[in-house]
């Protein structure tokens, strides 16, 4: 919404035109033989379901509190390693609190007619679309983390959830489901 209002266009003609690359790069590699039709038909559907899913709910839900004082807590500089001390669940309880809300945000999708059960196991097998979709998902700044409105302060660096010390634990640490990566490629962009 921020990039569209930059750049003085409605939000849906960005998206549309985001759209649109995103289905010219994924043909082009499906032309070029870098994706198969399969893989890039998941792809599409992958980004269908994380446009869907709203990762503060999410994040609000696992972590037991309401949207708005997740964001309050944000706003007022609390960190994730913050949140979680605040919450009293451990690392663990809260990755299967973030998997079983994820679960049911898919279920969700899946029953509105986004996409369908078969693309949402297909999406599960490939190893997780995560929460949204985005490289590096994890509670991270950027692109998939769960910052300020999922792109933006608040959070941990690259697929990673707070250690004991309230720091980044290494990559892969924090749950397969929630480090997306595209299809049978390992995350090989396109």
């Amino acid at each position: 919404a921020e990039l569209a209002e930059a750049l003085g266009i409605p939000t849906e003609k960005l998206i549309e035109a985001q759209d649109k690359l995103h289905a010219e790069k994924v043909a082009a590699a499906v032309e070029a033989g870098r994706l198969t039709q399969e893989q890039a038909d998941l792809m599409q559907a992958g980004r269908k379901l994380a446009r869907s899913i709203d990762r503060e709910a999410i994040m609000a839900e696992a972590l037991g509190v309401t949207a708005a004082d997740l964001e309050s807590a944000r706003s007022d500089g609390k960190s994730m390693a913050d949140l979680l001390d605040d919450s009293g669940l451990t690392r663990a309880e809260l990755n299967d609190k973030l998997e079983a809300a994820y679960d049911k945000a898919v279920a969700g999708a899946v029953a509105a007619g986004v996409i369908t059960q078969a693309q949402a196991d297909a999406l599960e097998e490939a190893g997780g679309m995560g929460c949204g979709g985005f490289r590096g998902a994890g509670f991270g700044r950027g692109h998939g983390g769960f910052g300020r409105a999922m792109m933006g302060r608040g959070g941990f660096g690259r697929g990673a959830m707070p250690d004991a010390n309230g720091g980044a634990a290494p990559s892969g640490q924090n749950g397969a489901r929630f480090a997306p990566r595209s299809p049978a490629s390992g995350g090989t962009d396109l």
